[in-house]
This record gives structure tokens, sequence and C-alpha cells, in this order.
């Protein structure tokens, strides 16, 4: 479809969406846009339609959501973008949003000025967060909207968040659950305690992948998003992430913390269809494995 960053069309004169679209698309025959509108993909003034003779009037705008590889600041990667979200894959050492010292070198700054290159009065919304040090894969809301729809009902729409993760020395059994519960003390350290009103509980499954004599690559799910959650159970396992000096690592050898998001499933919240995103294994990751 449109190659513009913005993938949205304005209408000059009324006619039906199928005419609109070969129009704009000349390259595609029918079977194929008609293919395109069945995946719900294709909205028009934010509606979503997937009716080929959906009626257009002149200035109206028609969208279509696109899967991408767009690289915009500090190594930020668009992966998908479409009327209501962004998913990108954030390099590891940039934060995901501002804090109190850092308001500009951030994916929500960067994602910022690239939506408003287009619109100025477009937005980005935070929904989930990865630490400044994670690499791998997050969703952004393009409204408010959306954004309240996800924050409000998260586990309804995403039902898959993995990461790899490489650990010093290698868990035993190969392939378990995490159970623990975690508060945060003045020095923003998480750590695990006993049940309590305040202690959020925290489940992590995970899988060994490979190992070596020095490390492990392991797979890990989560059924809970807690702040830092498998940087400590890892650690409180006696196996720290790789780099993790903040909670026990005495390894470092690629001077990065080494945990990345690499999946991410969900239902889309507007249009309700299922979209699955996945890096697969990090070069760096699977270096300390080679040879």
């Amino acid at each position: 479809m449109s190659k513009n960053a913005s993938d949205t069309l304005t209408v000059d004169k009324p006619c039906g969406l199928m005419e609109f679209l070969i129009e704009k698309n000349p390259g595609k025959s029918r079977t194929k846009i008609k293919a395109i509108l069945a995946k719900r993909i294709v909205a028009v003034d934010g509606k979503v339609t997937t009716k080929f003779d959906y009626p257009l009037e002149a200035g109206q705008k028609v969208s279509i959501g696109t899967f991408k590889n767009i690289q915009v600041e500090a190594g930020v990667k668009i992966l998908y973008e479409d009327t209501w979200l962004l998913v990108v894959n954030k390099p590891a050492g940039l934060l995901s949003v501002s804090n109190p010292t850092e308001k500009d070198e951030t994916v929500m700054a960067f994602l910022l000025d690239y939506v408003r290159k287009n619109n100025l009065k477009a937005g980005i919304y935070a929904v989930h967060r990865l630490d400044q040090f994670t690499s791998g894969i997050m969703m952004f809301a393009k409204t408010e909207e959306v954004q309240g729809i996800l924050r409000d009902a998260w586990k309804e729409y995403v039902d898959e968040r993995c990461y790899y993760a490489i650990v010093e020395g290698y868990p035993m059994p190969e392939e378990g659950t995490f159970v623990s519960w975690l508060t945060e003390n003045s020095q923003y350290k998480v750590y695990s305690t006993r049940q309590s009103e305040e202690a959020k509980k925290a489940i992590t499954h995970y899988k060994v992948i490979q190992k070596n004599k020095n490390f492990a690559l392991v797979e890990v799910k989560l059924d809970t998003g807690r702040k830092n959650q498998i940087r400590v159970q890892f650690s409180d396992a006696g196996h720290p992430l790789t780099g993790d000096r903040k909670y026990g690592a005495r390894t470092d050898p690629f001077k990065r913390l080494m945990l990345h998001a690499f999946s991410l499933s969900f239902t889309h919240p507007i249009t309700k269809k299922r979209l699955s995103f996945d890096t697969g294994i990090p070069r760096k990751f699977r270096e300390l494995f080679e040879n």
C-alpha cells in the first residue's frame, strides 16, 4: 500500500472505498485489496471497515495499518504502525519515557518527533515500559482513548510477553516457574519479601535454551509485569543476569544488561485483530554460545 510514513490518504472526491484504493495503489488487484480489507487494517476517519463499497466523501481520511522496519532515531525501529498504535524495537541504554533528569533522549520523545512530521497535533502515549538497559519490543498508543483502553484492561488484550536473558551459571531445573512477592525500597531497588498488602505477586516461567560452562541463554515468559521482576527473581535463584551489577552480576562481557523483550502478542484494542511480533535472538546473545 502507500509507502508514506503515516499511511493515511485524503479522499479528494466522492467515491467507493474500492475505487479509491485502486486509484491510489494501481499495482494492486481487486483481489489483493479485498484481502487487505479482510485483515481489518483499513479505517475511514478512524473507524475500521471491511466493506469494499464503503461510500467516501471528499476530505475523509483513509488509514492503512502496515508492518514496517523504519529506523527513527538512536536505533529505535518501528515494526508496525496504524491509526491507533506504534510497535517498536528499543535498543538497550535508551529510556522508554522521560524522567526528572532526561526529557529528550527517550523512545517516546523520538516517536513524538516522528508522528509530528506529518501532524503537529499528533500525540504518543505510553502503555507500558521497558527498563532503560533492556532492549526489545514495545507498544505505544497514538490516542489517549487507546492508552486508556490498554491500561485499564492490559491482561485482556496482551496475551504473551517473552524475553531472552543470559544468566550466570545455569538454573536447575532447566525449566520452571518463579513465584515471589516484590517491593521497592527508598533507593528504588526492588527485592523479594513476604506476602503483604504492599508487596506485589510476580510470576515468571523460564526455560534454558542453550548453555556453556559459564552462562545460560534462557527464554522467559511473564504472567505478571512487575518492575525488575526477571532481574530480581534470577538473582534470588543465584543466577543474576549477565551485566546486571545492580542485582549481583559478576560478569559483563558486552557492557550491557543481557535482557531482550523478543516477543509481544496482543489483540488490537480497536480492530480486534490479533497481532504478533518476534525479533528472534539478538546476535550478541548468540555470540556467547558460538564455538
